[in-house]
């Protein structure tokens, strides 16, 4: 037969047993709370940036007087550290829309550079060099645009329009 435990040996392990659930109610809510945190400082800066570039396709093209004030509104997309391919794009377009062609390409092409697989740039790139007539300059970013999208036939034609247009 088991030897009777004496209520010292029962109390000594209820208070061990009050200790764990202690430490456990204290380590869930700090790991929650780390893990709300991470996520916080994530979110903040994308729904910055996101609120950014909505104001940002607001505005209207700028007169020459204002084209330092625009240029600041609409590239502030970038300024929030964790950037969007989608504000890049937007900024990109809007910076040369604004008569500032070659700060725009900058940052389409940067854009290009770390995501060959983005359609967009590519796309508005060859638009540009198209609407400032260097059709030549155009040429490798349709045929980009065509293996990322080989069955458009409307970026055939524009590839073929801009050989064409540059000689070839």
């Amino acid at each position: 037969v088991d030897a009777p435990t004496s209520n010292s040996q029962i109390n000594s392990k209820k208070q061990q047993k009050v200790r764990v659930r202690k430490q456990e109610s204290i380590a869930q809510p700090l790991v929650s709370g780390i893990a709300a945190t991470v996520a916080m400082a994530i979110v903040i800066p994308l729904f910055l940036a996101d609120s950014a570039a909505r104001q940002a396709r607001s505005y209207l093209k700028p007169t020459s007087a204002q084209v330092a004030a625009y240029l600041a509104a609409v590239e502030k997309p970038l300024n929030y550290g964790i950037k969007d391919p989608a504000n890049e794009l937007l900024v990109g377009s809007l910076v040369a829309q604004a008569g500032q062609v070659d700060e725009g390409v900058k940052i389409l092409k940067k854009l290009a550079a770390s995501d060959s697989q983005n359609y967009g740039a590519f796309d508005v790139l060859a638009s540009i060099y198209e609407q400032t007539n260097k059709p030549a300059a155009a040429i490798p970013f349709r045929k980009r645009t065509i293996e990322l999208d080989p069955f458009n036939k409307n970026i055939v034609a524009k590839l073929d329009q801009d050989l064409k247009a540059s000689g070839k």
